[in-house]
């Protein structure tokens, strides 16, 4: 039983959460006064651009996802009220001019979360059309827009976490199941049918065929969950295909419930299903992208960066006095771009460049987290980078409002 569990069984939920927003208010009190609230500060100085609305949340979401299309002048963005709840609200959908700043809608959806957004990305074949997670009938899909004619069709019949870069496959998993049991990273719009399950039988990771719309439960939550001893309800996380979609990492996770400690299992197989590998069930891994077919980057817990073999589950742990702290990993030529969650002492959050033999360490910036987002509400950063140098970041720097930061890297940085 975690703290927070054992304070609710005392004094019940709805003083333990009245106690918990106090205590936030009270660091940001404390910021306010030690000068550090909307403090952004760049190591070295260079132009920046701050994408936002007024009295909106403007955020992108996760960071494995290209939030910028190929020619590099618009991004993507979700646009939500102040106070907006995702089991309710609906989040607009919308291209920026990075120029002029200007916002276009696209459309709108149901299916979003604080952490992921509506999973939303440009498709891999043509910048005229975007990708998104919608509701529909009861029932998460993907749909594709096109940001000209603002012609909407069905892509999958399943919410898709992720997809090739040649539009033939795509994965899905039960959004529902994942925000019950990990609040901010499914969908709340609909009830999850198989709460009363630990381990459904046919529920699990989907292969979706996106040419033909047919489907094939790949894992299903009960066989993966079949050598478990723990008691816990059984979910599916973070499903990443590599570069050239031939294969797939994913987290097979457990707990008693949202409130409670986590396990888990860091697998590999190839994108039909065949050749699953155990990669880690020791450390409590993360985050993760992939470095290139073969190789991934993986961040734990407890602040270790570790890179993996995923056909042979062989690892090697950087080793560097700057990788101390769990980040969110962008990968460049020669390394890395990361960043850290707030310090307790400040509540700064920081981005920085690393090379993959944990030296050439470089700060790029640091900047306020304001403690009154926290928990599914909490802002990551989140740095997405391409292949030019470019990187915007999801914050909550300028007063506790979503926006989006936007920066290059310098020609010696990448």
């Amino acid at each position: 039983m975690t703290l927070k569990q054992k304070v609710q069984k005392v004094l019940g939920v709805g003083v333990t959460e009245a106690l918990v927003k106090m205590r936030k208010q009270t660091m940001w009190f404390k910021a306010f006064f030690n000068g550090n609230v909307n403090k952004l500060v760049f190591a070295d100085e260079r132009p920046f651009k701050v994408y936002h609305k007024r009295d909106k949340n403007v955020f992108f979401g996760y960071y494995d996802l290209q939030q910028y299309d190929s020619s590099g002048t618009r991004i993507l963005a979700h646009v939500v009220d102040k106070n907006a709840n995702p089991k309710s609200d609906t989040a607009m959908i919308a291209w920026i001019d990075v120029l002029s700043g200007d916002f276009h809608e696209i459309t709108n959806t149901r299916a979003w979360c604080w952490q992921q957004g509506a999973r939303l990305r440009w498709n891999p074949l043509t910048d005229d059309e975007v990708m998104y997670n919608s509701l529909d009938d009861g029932r998460y899909i993907t749909k594709v827009c096109n940001i000209s004619t603002g012609e909407e069709r069905l892509l999958s019949s399943r919410a898709l976490y992720d997809v090739d870069s040649t539009l033939v496959h795509g994965l899905s998993l039960n959004f529902a199941r994942l925000q019950r049991l990990r609040p901010g990273y499914g969908y709340s719009a609909i009830q999850d049918e198989t709460m009363n399950d630990i381990a459904p039988q046919d529920d699990g990771i989907f292969l979706m065929d996106l040419k033909s719309g047919g489907e094939k439960l790949l894992f299903s939550l009960a066989d993966l969950a079949k050598d478990v001893s723990d008691e816990g309800m059984h979910y599916i996380n973070h499903i990443c295909i590599s570069p050239n979609g031939n294969k797939f990492t994913f987290f097979h996770i457990w707990t008693r419930g949202a409130d409670f400690p986590l396990k888990m299992r860091f697998y590999a197989a190839n994108i039909d299903g065949t050749g699953l590998i155990l990669l880690e069930e020791t450390m409590r891994i993360s985050h993760y992208s992939w470095i290139n077919n073969e190789k991934m980057l993986a961040t734990t817990a407890d602040g270790k960066y570790i890179i993996y073999d995923v056909s042979t589950a062989q690892m090697e742990i950087i080793e560097s006095q700057y990788l101390c702290r769990d980040g969110h990993p962008s990968i460049l030529d020669n390394g890395f771009v990361t960043d850290t969650y707030p310090t307790k002492k400040d509540y700064f959050q920081y981005v920085f460049r690393i090379g993959f033999n944990g030296e050439q360490y470089k700060e790029i910036l640091h900047l306020f987290a304001d403690p009154r987002r926290y928990g599914e509400h909490r802002c990551d950063l989140h740095p997405r980078v391409t292949k030019t140098g470019k990187i915007t970041i999801d914050t909550t720097y300028m007063n506790g409002v979503r926006s989006i930061l936007a920066f290059d890297l310098e020609q010696n940085e990448m």
